[in-house]
């Protein structure tokens, strides 16, 4: 950024100019401080240098209008003609506005608790296993497995509420999620679950379990996991998933809408359900003639 004749300027400037960049107001600031700084800086300059060996400066606010018509939320950036380097930092500030990755979005992502066999018993507390938990769905197994009060406190373990998202590390699909409603139980959950707590101000937990359970989300989660018996996923992975969300209110759209649908999707298969197992019951007996017609 020094033009081509800065040994004219006074030692002390150019000192007073590296400590300024090397404050400590700089080193704690987040995001890309010196692409702003350049940003800043470039236009000011642009009626001297523009021209010069055939230079053009392309105004950032064209950059940015550029940038969110690509939309570039995945892939590489690839800028043969890069100048300022201005593709790359509109990048990046929109990566940043639109999510960037699941941690963003959370208020905490966590493993579930350590609870051995030895520890259960009880009724105080539902102990909710990786088996517990469907694509968008509790899934009801019959194994049921409790801990005691006493126990949670000893193991300092966290209890699960409404809201929180809970994520399978293990088996497939990997990554599955489901958004925790009332429960007709305390409940705690396992290490191989991961707990996701979202930010409500920007991420409405309805839209984030969809985009977890999304083909596209479950097939990286497959990805990333390792293990040759028994492959898993790690918590710091499913932190790390890049995660697109829109607008909060649009979000919150989104969940008038499809809520109510999926609500009676769920209510039609659980009438399905118990018709399919009336049939199961009777059906033999009116065969045999047990059941007169």
């Amino acid at each position: 950024m020094l033009p081509r004749d800065y040994g004219t300027f006074e030692s002390k400037v150019l000192e007073d100019l590296m400590r300024l960049f090397n404050s400590e107001q700089i080193k704690q600031a987040t995001g890309d401080v010196f692409g702003r700084i350049y940003e800043y800086f470039s236009p000011s300059s642009r009626f001297q240098k523009a021209h010069d060996n055939g230079e053009f400066f392309t105004p950032s606010s064209l950059v940015q209008t550029i940038v969110n018509l690509i939309e570039p939320d995945h892939g590489i950036v690839f800028d043969p003609a890069c100048g300022s380097g201005g593709m790359f930092v509109q990048s990046s500030h929109f990566i940043e506005h639109a999510g960037g990755d699941t941690a963003k979005k959370c208020q905490s992502l966590e493993d579930g608790d350590w609870i051995e066999s030895k520890d259960q018993g009880g009724e105080d507390y539902r102990l909710l296993q990786i088996s517990n938990i469907g694509v968008n769905e509790f899934v009801e197994t019959g194994n049921y497995r409790y801990i005691i009060a006493d126990t949670v406190r000893r193991l300092n373990c966290r209890e699960i509420r409404p809201g929180q998202i809970l994520i399978s590390r293990m088996p497939k699909p990997i990554g599955r999620a489901w958004l925790v409603t009332e429960m007709p139980w305390r409940v705690v959950t396992s290490v191989d679950v991961a707990v996701l707590t979202p930010k409500t101000n920007v991420a409405d937990s309805y839209f984030i379990v969809h985009h977890l359970n999304a083909p596209a989300s479950l097939e990286m989660c497959a990805q990333q996991a390792v293990g040759a018996t028994r492959p898993r996923i790690a918590c710091r992975e499913l932190a790390a998933l890049p995660i697109v969300v829109p607008p909060i209110e649009r979000q919150r759209h989104f969940r008038e809408f499809a809520e109510p649908l999926n609500e009676q999707r769920a209510n039609l298969h659980q009438q399905n359900s118990t018709l399919r197992a009336a049939r199961d019951l009777l059906l033999p007996r009116l065969m045999s003639g047990e059941v007169p017609v």
